[in-house]
C-alpha cells in the first residue's frame, strides 16, 4: 500500500478539505486503489475539530469531517509517505530543510490546478465561508488532478 500525506498548517482547514475530496473521489474509483490518504499539519495542537466551514463544505461533497482531530506531522509518517503534499513552499521547506524529507516526495498541491496559475493553496483560517469556498475549489480541482497524476504515473 502506498500513502499520500496531505500537509498544511494547523489541520483544521486545508489538509483536512484535501483528504475530503480524495476520500470522495476514492469512494467514485477515480484514485489508485492502492494508495491511502491521511493529513496532517506542521503546527497542530490540541487534537481541534476541523473548522466549521470545512465541515460544512465537506458535507456537499458527502464526506464528514465533524470527527476529525488536527495531528501533528510525525517523523515517522513522513518517512512511510510515499507522496507528502503541501499547501505551501513555506510548508514544503519546513518538510525539507528541518525535517529532512526528500525533496522528490514533496509536492505543491496548487501545482496541480492549472486553472489558478499559483501554486500557493492560501489558509482560509478565520476567513469567511466565502473564502473558505475558494480554497475548496482550488482544492478539490488540484486534488482531481493529483490523483490523475498518480494513476497516470506521472510523478
Amino acid at each position: 500500500m502506498r500513502k499520500i500525506l496531505f500537509v498544511c498548517s494547523g489541520n483544521t482547514c486545508r489538509s483536512p478539505l484535501a483528504l475530503a475530496a480524495w476520500r470522495e473521489l476514492e469512494e467514485i474509483g477515480q484514485t489508485p486503489p492502492d494508495v491511502e490518504a491521511d493529513s496532517v499539519g506542521l503546527m497542530a495542537s490540541g487534537k481541534s475539530p476541523a473548522s466549521k466551514h470545512a465541515v460544512a463544505i465537506a458535507r456537499g461533497w458527502n464526506q464528514d469531517l465533524s470527527t476529525h482531530r488536527a495531528q501533528m506531522l510525525a517523523p515517522q509518517t513522513s518517512r512511510s509517505a510515499d507522496w507528502i503534499v503541501a499547501m505551501n513552499t513555506s510548508h514544503a521547506f519546513a518538510l525539507q530543510e528541518y525535517l529532512g524529507v526528500d525533496e522528490k516526495k514533496v509536492f505543491l498541491l496548487g501545482r496541480f490546478d492549472a486553472q489558478h496559475g499559483d501554486d500557493e493553496i492560501l489558509d482560509p483560517f478565520g476567513g469567511s465561508r466565502e473564502a473558505y469556498e475558494t480554497c475548496a475549489l482550488r482544492i478539490r480541482r488540484a486534488v482531481e488532478n493529483l490523483a490523475q497524476a498518480i494513476v497516470n504515473q506521472e510523478i
